[in-house]
């Protein structure tokens, strides 16, 4: 969709524990849509995960290495919406959609520091 963002890449995940669990597969999902943000103007551009809404469809067996697909289908001014699909060689694991908001840095750095500072006076 964009011409700024190479609309798909891949990421391989493995769990500690064997085979990878929903919220290792949603990790690598959430890692590798930020690592699509090469336009930015990094380090004062960023983004932050606002919604993600995958599926978990079938188990995968101990060992399996899971790819991650993921596909920028949406940009509303900051708001960024990728298209993710999680297979684990045989079958698709996971799909569904992750949302994120390009912030500045230092904007919300201040905001997350004014906060911290009226919860503990």
């Amino acid at each position: 969709m964009s011409e700024i963002l190479d609309p798909v890449r891949f990421v391989e995940t493995r769990s500690i524990f064997g085979g990878p669990a929903p919220k290792v597969v949603y990790r690598g999902i959430k890692q590798h849509t930020r690592n699509l943000n090469s336009h930015l103007n990094w380090p004062q551009e960023q983004t932050v995960g606002t919604h993600i809404a995958v599926s978990h469809i079938v188990a995968t067996p101990v060992g399996f290495d899971v790819t991650a697909k993921v596909k920028l289908i949406e940009v509303d001014g900051r708001k960024l919406v990728f298209e993710v699909e999680a297979h684990d060689g045989v079958d698709v694991i996971s799909k569904g959609t992750h949302e994120r908001y390009v912030i500045n840095k230092d904007k919300f750095n201040t905001k997350m520091k004014e906060k911290t500072s009226e919860k503990l006076t």
